[in-house]
């Protein structure tokens, strides 16, 4: 069993690379992640997510439809794996994203 990244991954991850270093925050706007006031925090938090989703790397395996590129969880995890190698935080709803959000995604509001 080949246990290496395909061809369409490795595309995948330079794309996503590429991205992060033309759109990575400088480290000052990124201390916002971490900061002690809870509403900075998650504003600034939210400003990195949506900049994601515009690029199109927020919630990547949900069909396009629904804003994702319809990529397998596998690529999704890959990404995750580069993010956290850029330092990016975590999302702000994670939990709602990725349970809520994929429970109502075949099954509606």
């Amino acid at each position: 069993m080949n246990f290496g990244l395909s061809r369409k991954q490795k595309s995948m991850l330079c794309r996503m690379r590429a991205w992060l270093a033309e759109r990575m925050p400088a480290p000052r706007e990124r201390a916002a992640w971490m900061d002690a006031d809870c509403d900075k925090r998650w504003r600034a938090r939210r400003l990195w997510q949506k900049q994601l989703y515009e690029g199109g790397w927020f919630a990547v395996s949900w069909p396009r439809e629904y804003g994702g590129r319809n990529y397998s969880l596998i690529d999704e995890f890959l990404i995750f794996e580069e993010l956290a190698r850029a330092g990016s935080p975590t999302f702000c709803d994670e939990y709602a994203l990725w349970s809520v959000g994929a429970l109502l995604l075949p099954y509606g509001a």
